[in-house]
């Protein structure tokens, strides 16, 4: 079985940054032109999936890492409501 085929019922959980430097800009990320279709942004913020048995904190490291270069950054925790309403009214966001 192929994880990655979204026909799988698998479910997925992902991590996205928000990173702003010191003069209050947001990095922003430009997609590849090549692997977009009709429906998707042309622009997003550094994120992904977690690997199998990663921690959120090791995950969004490792695609900060992957998708900007930035090795050594600072981050803090935040809180924002929880999209699926899975036990509790809000999600950790590191």
């Amino acid at each position: 079985m192929n994880p990655m085929d979204p026909k799988n019922d698998i479910f997925y959980l992902g991590v996205k940054a928000l990173i702003v430097n010191l003069g209050g800009k947001l990095l922003v990320l430009q997609k590849n032109p090549k692997r977009l279709n009709q429906i998707e942004a042309r622009w997003d913020i550094p994120g992904g999936r977690m690997q199998k048995n990663e921690s959120l904190e090791t995950a969004l490291k490792r695609e900060v890492s992957e998708e900007t270069g930035l090795q050594n950054f600072i981050y803090m925790t935040a809180w924002i409501p929880s999209p699926l309403g899975l036990g509790g009214n809000a999600a950790p966001v590191l």
